[in-house]
């Protein structure tokens, strides 16, 4: 809040001292001193409010310093998972590859071929998943630093 007024002045100019012939001025200022501690108790309310608001900003910045090491992490965390669902993919595909050619020379049933391709399915499906995954985490990471833009989702 602005700082109270000026209390209020009241002066008389040109008052004649008859003894000794001086003029002088008389000035009255009309403020209380003591307000019975209600000053104190603002100024001390004041200074509580500060410190709970530097709480407040403390304790947010470090959920957001939180939030933010926990996307990092999780974005890490998907990255990683998509190369080794992507590895694991193309060695199940080389499996599948391999299955054909010994069912064609008898050695494999077709059952087994049929298996390998579901595997192979499954794989490519899981590695396409964590590729999803990457993104959803990388725009949980621009979210949690605050850097969740449409142009972002635009691209």
């Amino acid at each position: 809040p602005p700082p109270p007024p000026p209390p209020p002045f009241q002066a008389q100019d040109g008052i004649r001292d008859t003894r000794t012939c001086l003029v002088g001025s008389e000035m009255c200022i009309r403020d209380s001193i003591y307000n019975g501690g209600s000053d104190k108790a603002r100024v001390e309310a004041s200074i509580r409010e500060i410190n709970e608001a530097r709480d407040r900003y403390s304790e947010r910045r470090k959920l957001v310093e939180e939030e933010v090491a926990n996307a990092w992490q999780e974005m890490e965390t998907a990255r990683e998972r998509y190369v080794y669902l992507r590895d694991q993919t193309a060695i199940v595909g080389e499996f599948l590859d391999f299955a054909r050619k010994e069912r064609k020379l008898g050695k494999r049933s077709l059952l087994d071929v049929l298996a390998g391709e579901a595997d192979h399915l499954n794989a490519q499906s899981n590695a396409v998943a964590a590729g999803v995954d990457i993104h959803v985490a990388t725009y949980r990471l621009f979210h949690a630093m605050g850097k969740l833009d449409i142009d972002l989702l635009v691209q």
